[in-house]
């Protein structure tokens, strides 16, 4: 199977799988079409030509199954950052009371919050088109989010996928197939992480 999936590709393996399926659902109708047949003309319900019928339907589907789902043996899979956006604060008079001291003007990166038991957070992304610098406010489940507060680097939100990978022995170009988005990281700095804190593009 490896050889005919470099010979005609991801999308010729698509297309192949496709063809076996479209045989399959014709195998299948004909399948009914001569029991029904069958069915009228002696009490034997199921025929050769069905039997077979079917028995081509099950190989085709199972063959088309696998041509889609192929993956090649020495495929491996690689994470890498699909999107990277720096993020923008803004300030705010909510007071963060500590032991010792209390504290005000923070600047609040990111901003959590729970409705109906599900956690979401809210972020300011910074964009760049040929205009200039725009702002958009982002809104994203707890679940699909890693947030670290650091201040290591500046404030950036990253797209982290993983995908397989495998190299065509004939030609050494790489192939690239399921692609899945693992989670989205945002590093803001320490302390800049509100509850229940309205972000605004006006502030």
């Amino acid at each position: 199977m490896e050889w005919v999936f470099w010979l005609l590709g991801g999308h010729g393996t698509q297309i192949l799988a496709a063809l076996l399926w479209a045989t399959a659902i014709l195998c299948v109708i004909l399948a009914l079409l001569d029991t029904a047949k069958t069915a009228v003309r002696s009490s034997t319900v199921i025929s050769w030509v069905a039997l077979l019928s079917v028995v081509l339907a099950v190989v085709t589907a199972v063959g088309g199954g696998y041509s889609w789902f192929y993956t090649p043996p020495d495929a491996q899979e690689q994470t890498y950052v699909s999107e990277e956006h720096q993020l923008a604060s803004v300030g705010n008079l909510r007071e963060q009371e500590s032991t010792t001291s209390t504290y005000s003007g923070i600047l609040t990166y990111a901003s959590t919050t729970t409705v109906d038991n599900v956690e979401t957070i809210r972020f300011i992304r910074q964009q760049q088109d040929e205009r200039g610098t725009y702002y958009t406010i982002e809104t994203r489940l707890m679940s699909e989010v890693r947030l670290y507060q650091s201040n290591d680097e500046a404030p950036v939100e990253r797209h982290w996928h993983t995908r397989t990978v495998a190299t065509n022995p004939y030609t050494g170009e790489e192939h690239y197939f399921n692609d899945r988005l693992d989670y989205v990281e945002i590093k803001v700095p320490e302390g800049s992480v509100a509850n229940d804190y309205e972000l605004s593009l006006s502030q």
